[in-house]
Formats: C-alpha cells, sequence, structure tokens
C-alpha cells in the first residue's frame, strides 16, 4: 500500500498529472484507492479446461463469445467483468465492445459485447465462424421491451447452431419470483436457461458460461 500523499511526493510528473494518472489507474482497475479495494477475478485453469471440452471447437485454441442486449441490460459491465484484470485491453466503438483475453493453457477468448438497438445481425453474421457461445442479456426492469427481445432471442437462436444462455438482469431481491414471472411473458426454445445475473459479479457472469446450452439440448449441471 502506497498513500496517496507519498505518490505524489516522489512522483516525478507534476501534481495534476499525477492525481490524472491515478484516477486512471484506477478506474481501469490496476488500483483502488484504500477503503474500496476490489480484487479482480480471472479465469482459472479448471475453466480453461471445461470451455476446450465443451466449447471450442476440437483442437481449436481461440474462440468468442457474443453477448447481446440493450445499453440498460448491462452488456459493457459484463464485457469488463469477464475480462477481469485484462479489462483495461477493453475497446468501444460505436455499439460494440469487444476484448481478447489469454486464458491459462495458452487459449484465446474473444468477447463481444453488441448492442441489440442498432442493426446488428451484420457484424453477429462477421464474428459467427468463431462464436461458441451467445449469451442473451435482458433487463428484467424494462418488461415493455420483453416482446421485442424475445423476437430477436427466438430468432438468433434458430439461425446459430451454437450454445445459448440469457442472464436476467435488476431481477430485486426475490430473483426467483423474478424469474418466474419472466418465464411467463418469455417463450425460449427448449433447453434454453435463463439465470438472475449482476454484470458486475464475476462469479455470476461465470456461471453463464457454464450454463451455455444448444437448444433441444437436456439440461446439465456445470
Amino acid at each position: 500500500q502506497h498513500p496517496f500523499q507519498d505518490i505524489l511526493l516522489y512522483s516525478s510528473a507534476p501534481v495534476l498529472k499525477t492525481v490524472r494518472m491515478l484516477d486512471t489507474l484506477c478506474r481501469e482497475g490496476y488500483l483502488a484507492y484504500e477503503g474500496e479495494s476490489v480484487a479482480l477475478e480471472g479465469f482459472q485453469e479448471k475453466d480453461a479446461l471445461y470451455f476446450r471440452e465443451h466449447l471450442f471447437a476440437e483442437g481449436a485454441r481461440s474462440g468468442s463469445l457474443a453477448i447481446l442486449g440493450l445499453p440498460s441490460a448491462g452488456r459493457n459491465e459484463l464485457v469488463r467483468t469477464l475480462a477481469g484484470i485484462q479489462r483495461s485491453a477493453v475497446k468501444s466503438m460505436q455499439s460494440i465492445d469487444f476484448v481478447r483475453i489469454t486464458l491459462p493453457g495458452n487459449l484465446n477468448l474473444t468477447i463481444f459485447g453488441v448492442s441489440v438497438e442498432e442493426t446488428f445481425l451484420p457484424v453477429l453474421e462477421k464474428i459467427s465462424p468463431s462464436l461458441i457461445g451467445g449469451i442473451f442479456l435482458i433487463d428484467y426492469a424494462e418488461p415493455e421491451r420483453f416482446e421485442f427481445i424475445n423476437y430477436l432471442a427466438s430468432r438468433i437462436m434458430q439461425i446459430y447452431e451454437i450454445p445459448f444462455v440469457v442472464g436476467l438482469t435488476h431481477v430485486g431481491e426475490d430473483a426467483e419470483a423474478a424469474l418466474q414471472q419472466f418465464r411467463k411473458r418469455f417463450n425460449l426454445p427448449s433447453g434454453i436457461e435463463v439465470l438472475p445475473v449482476r454484470p458486475d459479479d464475476f462469479a455470476d457472469a461465470r456461471q453463464l458460461l457454464y450454463r451455455l446450452r444448444r437448444v433441444g439440448t437436456e439440461n446439465e449441471e456445470g
């Protein structure tokens, strides 16, 4: 730990520049102010083994994951959470966030966060050859958008024969009740799981990848 005043004292840069540099490092996850330290998590060897055996194509050492959703669902935040300590590498342009992270075992995973507000099908088509799975992130607090998202999700799941999962954000304190209400209004293909998720929680985000399923397959515990 380095007291703030010591950093300012020993820095060779002007004070204002030093403060700006510290703020940038904190926002990108390299540093944290005392009292609000957050240990960034990342994928472990067992995760990489699971991905290689169940998600990556045979013999492949790289693949892509698509996170689809409206901005309010927390798409950008989920991309950064999955990137973990590599979150500073996340790039954003227009309605797309993307990052390429290195997994244990010399595997590479490229994560694309794509807004479904824009014309996203050409983007999805372009990255589709490398896709190992897709996550639909849905904001439970916006039920008026369910019909639109339901149509898109059903269409995409019919077009692409890859595993999918649905992450439901902003479910409130009673997640089980929220899931029940959601399923009454959302018509998903058989085999697709729905999980409550906090986009800023690595354990929640990680679990989504373990619950990726192809349409029509039986549910299995990851």
